[in-house]
């Protein structure tokens, strides 16, 4: 029964991830902490913008990957597929993380980082 608790990890490793960065967020681009991409680095607007939004992604993407480890822990009766359900359901989620936040900054932002027109 223990290594059921295994679905439970990337769940709560995300959902605690994203609360710190809510909560800590990065102050000023860095190459060590936060959303790090080099369209998200061009400007400090849009490494806060990039940065909020993906702190609110990755609780989502914990709260979801939390509740299939659960539902995995009930329902599925061999622990090798629930592993494999809760990894492929967190590792998808996770690329939708970079692909929204890369979207949003494209749509919000210039090349050059500056705030696109937004009339």
């Amino acid at each position: 029964m223990e290594f059921r608790l295994l679905l439970l990890l990337p769940g709560i490793f995300l959902l605690c991830a994203g609360l710190i960065a809510i909560v800590y967020p990065p102050k000023r681009v860095n190459w060590w902490y936060g959303y790090r991409t080099p369209r998200s680095m061009r400007s400090q607007e849009a490494w806060e913008d990039s940065n909020r939004l993906a702190a609110r992604l990755i609780v989502a993407v914990g709260v979801l990957s939390l509740n299939t480890g659960v539902t995995c822990c009930f329902f599925s009766r061999h622990i090798e597929v629930a592993l494999a359900i809760v990894g492929m359901v967190t590792g998808t989620l996770s690329v939708g993380i970079f692909v929204a936040v890369e979207v949003f900054l494209s749509r919000m932002f210039d090349h050059q980082g500056r705030p696109r027109d937004r009339a």
